[in-house]
């Protein structure tokens, strides 16, 4: 059942890496910068509900039915002199929306932004200020999205953990972990008493550690019945790293899982 009553919300919500599958295209002279992700289908960072597959079709649909393109701003709430450009060409590829970055030739941020975009994609983010209402499908919330106000280039976007391209979602699968990854995985995620639960309780707890820091390791548990079990309307924001600890965190927990023991 869809909630009808709007608020206006700034998403950072899962983008995924900022630029596409294949390298960036940047094309410095005409200032563009193509396959910017936009937003990620997935949990939203602090936010408790859940981007789907309806909600991108809403932002593309909103982004392509600008005329003038879809506003970027420099990180949230500011001002007409923050606009560093406008978003162009919303497609919807595999989890993410897809959009092209034309930017303000005279902006002061210009090249900084170009010099970002060439050498550290995945240290900032695009993020979407927009009109909320949710919907509840089986107990868990998801983004509806009415309105479409800005794109904005922030330090850690809610729907777009993995920077500004859009390389995609590492997909994880494979077996459950053994009993020995699963002891490591507490001890890096601080998990308390966990030698005295059994396996079944320890891998629970393991998921919830993840989730809750926007992680992943093979055999989880879908996204959508994680989100039903540890994250209501009432809790407090789950509290997920900075861009820098998730990567350096995800890097330690790909290394487990690709190690044999």
């Amino acid at each position: 059942m869809e909630t009808q009553n709007y608020t206006r919300a700034t998403l950072r919500v899962p983008t995924g890496k900022t630029f596409g599958p294949q390298a960036p295209k940047i094309d410095a002279n005409a200032g563009v910068i193509y396959g910017c992700s936009v937003i990620t289908q997935g949990p939203a960072d602090g936010w408790p509900f859940v981007v789907d597959a309806k909600t991108l079709e809403q932002v593309q649909s909103l982004g392509e039915a600008a005329a003038d393109g879809i506003q970027v701003k420099i990180d949230h709430g500011s001002g007409f002199e923050n606009i560093v450009g406008v978003m162009r060409g919303f497609r919807i590829e595999g989890p993410k929306v897809i959009a092209d970055l034309f930017l303000l030739k005279t902006h002061e941020k210009y090249l900084s932004i170009l010099e970002i975009a060439r050498t550290m994609p995945a240290a900032v983010g695009f993020s979407i200020a927009f009109a909320l209402s949710m919907e509840e499908i089986e107990g868990v919330q998801y983004a509806r999205v009415a309105e479409l106000y800005s794109i904005d280039l922030v330090d850690d976007p809610a729907a777009n953990p993995s920077g500004l391209f859009s390389a995609g979602l590492t997909e994880l699968t494979g077996p459950r972990p053994d009993i020995l990854q699963l002891a490591k995985l507490a001890e890096d995620f601080g998990i308390r008493d966990w030698v005295s639960m059994d396996e079944a309780a320890l891998l629970a707890e393991c998921e919830k550690a993840a989730f809750q820091k926007h992680l992943r390791f093979p055999g989880m548990t879908s996204d959508r019945t994680l989100a039903a079990k540890h994250w209501r309307p009432d809790s407090s924001r789950v509290k997920g790293l900075s861009r820098f600890s998730r990567a350096m965190a995800q890097r330690k927990i790909d290394a487990l899982f690709s190690n044999k023991h």
